[in-house]
């Protein structure tokens, strides 16, 4: 692996058949299907503004710049190594976007970064049990401080009057995605599960 804004042992992998390239630690959690979703997702037009929160070394906001043009693109991200490896992603694949470091719970850091079109995140997922190994990936998978209502909140602060607000989870999540929802004052809802093949069930959502 290549070397470099403050993390070892990175790869350089390809999205969206080429169109993104994305170096990221080699071990730990690594972006994959759910960014790509999730970009798929928000609906995003032309020359609006966004805002990622929580964005890794950049995957779903740079699978977004590829499928929108003339995105103006804010991410935050808590881990600074994380931060760096998004902001020098995002400069080679000339996304034009700006990483702040920082955390879901400072809610007056969305609304300096706002006001955005739309909001998006990939947030951790599981409130409790047994976490997976690796601290990153615990990290990445399991609520740690800030819940799913946090991030929720972080997010529709950024947002502009009739803005949306996506998310990525596991099917088991979402009756707590909409509680989130609902308590943030957001509006209607639209769900689209994700299975993995036809014929069963889903194993994620968008909402």
């Amino acid at each position: 692996g290549r070397r470099g804004a403050g993390v070892t042992d990175t790869t350089e992998d390809a999205l969206l058949d080429g169109r993104v390239r994305l170096r990221q630690p080699a071990r730990g959690f690594r972006a994959g299907l759910d960014a790509v979703l999730l970009a798929a997702f928000v609906p995003a037009r032309p020359g609006e503004a966004v805002l990622e929160a929580g964005c890794g070394s950049g995957a779903a906001f740079l699978c977004l710049a590829a499928r929108v043009p003339g995105l103006r693109i804010a991410a935050v991200e808590r881990e600074a190594t994380m931060a760096a490896l998004a902001r020098d992603n995002a400069s080679a694949n000339g996304a034009d976007a700006a990483v702040t470091e920082g955390d879901v719970a400072d809610v007056t850091l969305a609304r300096r970064l706002g006001p955005c079109d739309h909001a998006f995140a990939n947030p951790p997922y599981w409130p409790g049990g047994t976490p997976p190994p690796g601290a990153v990936r615990r990290a990445a998978t399991h609520e740690s401080g800030a819940g799913l209502a946090t991030w929720v909140a972080f997010l529709v602060a950024a947002l502009r009057d009739r803005g949306t607000v996506s998310l990525v989870l596991p099917a088991a999540r979402f009756d707590a995605a909409i509680a989130a929802l609902h308590d943030a004052g957001c509006g209607s809802v639209a769900l689209l599960p994700v299975a993995p093949r036809a014929g069963q069930a889903a194993k994620r959502v968008l909402v």
